[in-house]
């Protein structure tokens, strides 16, 4: 439904920052990363990440997490705030199908909505364009080329340049049988008024994609974000922007997904209960701090979910890192 060969040299191209891409178990790593945070200090931060079963029969502990390798997207010194990402299917109710549902998931401070529908197409016809009945679903892929967007007349839409329904000016008969986006925002769903109306700098106008997945570092507004004489933080923000937040997540935090796991139409998790701390020393100068949970990658197909743990301590400058004669860091298994 989407376009196969620009799909699959995106896809290579962002291998080395999908969380979801190969989820490596390695010995116990944990990396040190060094920058600015949003006040312009030096910040040197340690980052580790660990995997966890999605349906836990107790309470989540440290150590029921297994290791798993960091990713490029991952090494950042400072993000302002943490994120969630979901990868996989919208699924409906088990051993039915659906037409229409609404997809969620909900934490704390967050609460985001997919409208789902079953594969349609544009029916134009004698000056009149409609869309057709959604069709019966079992599942749909939680994938870019399945939300709105796509290439029309050679040019691509910036959030999202490999999706559906992206028609800017153009006669009406180009328009029948084309395929609609599956996943939309229930807030500003596409409408038949839209298609091939638009001239390309109206399409600010237009729905952004709907997911809970990964945006690619080449899409807007990642994209924009790093092209910036100074490179803006949020740049390292790669779930939805309403799955981003600016608090930590807390220990035994719940999340809640709807219509978003194979066998569980509603599925309630908690987060880990205990955070382990790191330990850094710089010559003579001892820290030690617990570490927060930055961001959480869920993974329903195979029951898991990835949890980025984040330690973060102020320098005086990169040069008093440079200069040292001593450094270490490690990490305490957990807070006991």
């Amino acid at each position: 439904m989407s376009n196969p060969a620009i799909a699959q040299q995106l896809i290579r191209r962002m291998r080395d920052q999908n969380p979801f891409f190969e989820l490596q178990g390695t010995e116990p790593i944990l990396s040190g990363y060094v920058g600015n945070d949003g006040a312009q200090r030096t910040v040197f931060s340690l980052l580790s990440k660990q995997v966890y079963p999605l349906l836990p029969s107790k309470p989540l502990r440290l150590c029921d997490g297994k290791w798993v390798s960091l990713l490029p997207s991952d090494l950042c010194a400072w993000k302002p705030g943490s994120q969630v990402t979901v990868a996989g299917f919208a699924y409906a109710p088990p051993k039915q199908k659906a037409k229409i549902l609404c997809a969620e998931i909900r934490t704390k401070f967050m609460h985001h909505r997919i409208q789902v529908f079953g594969p349609r197409k544009i029916l134009a016809k004698k000056m009149h364009t409609r869309f057709s009945a959604p069709e019966d679903f079992h599942r749909i892929p939680l994938a870019f080329g399945y939300c709105f967007g796509g290439i029309s007349h050679g040019d691509a839409f910036p959030p999202n340049p490999i999706g559906l329904g992206f028609h800017t000016r153009c006669i009406q008969k180009k328009l029948h049988h084309q395929w609609l986006p599956c996943l939309e925002d229930p807030n500003h769903l596409l409408e038949p008024e839209q298609m091939g109306h638009l001239d390309f700098d109206q399409w600010h106008q237009l729905p952004q994609p709907a997911h809970c997945g990964f945006i690619p570092a080449q899409f807007y507004p990642r994209k924009t974000w790093h092209q910036a004489r100074h490179p803006d933080a949020r740049w390292h923000f790669s779930a939805h922007p309403n799955l981003c937040q600016s608090e930590a997540f807390e220990l035994g935090e719940l999340i809640t997904m709807q219509h978003l796991h194979p066998t569980q139409q509603t599925l309630q998790f908690p987060l880990p209960e205990q955070a382990p701390f790191a330990w850094f020393q710089l010559d003579q100068r001892v820290e030690a701090q617990k570490m927060i949970i930055q961001d959480v990658h869920i993974d329903p197909r195979e029951n898991r979910f990835a949890v980025l743990w984040r330690a973060s301590f102020n320098l005086e400058s990169v040069n008093q890192l440079l200069d040292a004669r001593s450094v270490q860091y490690a990490r305490f298994p957990e807070d006991t």
